[in-house]
């Protein structure tokens, strides 16, 4: 999108995956100078005059970090608000941005003091303004989502893509139990299952951004997807439930 007004501006969450925890994701916070109100806020920048959204929000992105960042982005986020400062009305679109690789962030001092990775679901309490909690409010809503597809497409969750599942049979244990086409409850279902019908179970867990842990199920017999661990159940691996700090029946029974 081209936007010929010089007053408008870009905010752009910058996020990366949390390292050891899939599914989970951190936002990166940066804390302006005393001069300039000295809150923590994500990248904001002007957009210059003829300039697309989307490359002003990589271009400050950059410039303000230093980062490096996947090239399927930036990604809007459909938020966008008016606010009038220094005598200006200004309108500011929000975007996200996936940061590749574990590089240095490298702030200008004239700008900013102090940089942050925040867990994104903590990131709200360090926010001032209610437009940037609107725009991590969104990003938490599409991010997990964009990780899920990321993670299984690149085989990080269940090994190499073309990798032979490594599953155990089970068996549905609640009434109804949803398959999702990514582990997050945002994804597309594709079925249902009922009590009692027999799944074969992946040897492992994800967690989602709510604290849910999913398997990889295969079903009916060669449809795949995913279901939260506690709609599932094989002997085999209770064991592991339970050093997860999962309790099936006690989850049931707050549901």
């Amino acid at each position: 999108m081209k936007v010929t007004k010089s007053l408008a501006k870009v905010q752009v969450w910058i996020f990366r995956r949390t390292v050891g925890a899939p599914g989970l994701f951190e936002v990166l916070l940066l804390k302006l100078t005393p001069e300039r109100g000295g809150f923590w806020q994500p990248v904001t920048g002007g957009v210059e005059a003829g300039e697309q959204l989307e490359v002003a929000a990589f271009r400050e992105a950059f410039e303000e970090t230093g980062l490096s960042f996947y090239k399927d982005g930036p990604r809007a986020l459909d938020y966008q608000f008016t606010f009038a400062a220094r005598g200006n009305d200004y309108v500011e679109y929000v975007y996200a941005l996936q940061a590749q690789g574990e590089g240095t962030v490298k702030i200008d001092s004239r700008e900013h003091v102090d940089y942050r990775w925040v867990p994104a679901h903590e990131a709200a309490s360090w926010l001032k303004h209610p437009s940037n909690q609107e725009g991590l409010k969104r990003l938490i809503n599409r991010a997990s989502t964009w990780l899920a597809i990321f993670l299984c497409v690149t085989g990080f969750l269940f090994g190499a893509p073309r990798q032979t599942l490594a599953s155990q049979d089970g068996v549905v244990t609640s009434e109804v139990a949803d398959v999702h086409q990514y582990p997050n409850h945002t994804s597309p279902k594709v079925s249902l299952l009922q009590k009692g019908e027999s799944v074969k179970i992946s040897s492992k867990m994800v967690r989602d951004l709510r604290g849910e842990y999913w398997y990889k199920i295969r079903f009916r017999p060669k449809e795949m997807g995913y279901v939260r661990a506690k709609d599932v159940d094989a002997k085999a691996l209770i064991r592991e439930m339970r050093d997860a700090g999962i309790d099936q029946e006690k989850k049931r029974t707050r549901e």
